[in-house]
């Protein structure tokens, strides 16, 4: 079993150190005003990203991320307060990348 495991994730670290793909792991907050209440959500996430068009001035990036809520929050409403929970979501993004020099960039996403 440790030889499956190890050998996951050399596969793993082989297949992110390619050029074309990247990926990460962050933190995503999601606050807002909602009839005077202040309502806020928080939320693990994995995001992998290819590169499928590059230049040297534009790049282009297809993005797949999936989080998992780690803040929840509660609101009132007419006098009951009620739970509201952030269990996963999925996003799927296009992202076109500038470079304005070699350490700043722009992107549309």
């Amino acid at each position: 079993m440790k030889k499956i495991t190890l050998a996951s994730l050399f596969s793993l670290c082989a297949f992110t150190a390619s050029a074309e793909w990247s990926g990460g792991i962050g933190y995503a907050n999601l606050s807002d005003d909602i009839s005077g209440q202040d309502l806020s959500f928080g939320a693990l996430v994995g995001e992998v990203k290819y590169n499928f068009h590059d230049t040297e001035k534009v790049s282009l990036f297809a993005g797949l991320r999936y989080g998992i809520g780690i803040q929840d929050d509660s609101v009132k409403y007419y006098g009951t307060s009620i739970d509201i929970e952030l269990d996963r979501f999925v996003a799927i993004d296009l992202r076109a990348q500038f470079d304005l020099n070699e350490e700043v960039y722009a992107f549309v996403m």
